[in-house]
């Protein structure tokens, strides 16, 4: 007689949540752009990576963060809407950064 085992494995499947944004140089003080879609968060989530945002950047929402990559991974940003924005380094037209948060 062959004693059969059944194991159920549940994997649980999680979506990074990511915030993009970009910074598009114009003539100053007229046509400069910022271009972020808001992100809700429904909790409170860590900064876990930032790609781009070599100068810096600014995450605006229920409190305004601004630093290097840096100083802002790690940070924990409570439940809101949020954009971000880079810092356009120089000589460059158009930058981009996105924040990816566990």
């Amino acid at each position: 007689m062959v004693a059969g085992v059944a194991v159920l494995v549940s994997a649980g499947v999680s979506e990074a949540l990511e915030l993009r944004g970009k910074q598009i140089r114009g003539v100053p003080g007229r046509n400069a752009q910022i271009v972020s879609t808001p992100v809700v968060l429904k909790a409170p989530a860590k900064v876990k990576r930032i790609e781009g945002g070599k100068e810096g950047l600014c995450i605006q929402g229920v409190k305004m963060m601004c630093g290097s990559v840096a100083e802002l991974i790690g940070k924990t940003l409570q439940p809101g809407s949020y954009t971000v924005y880079p810092n356009l380094p120089q000589g460059v037209q158009e930058y981009s950064v996105t924040v990816v948060f566990e």
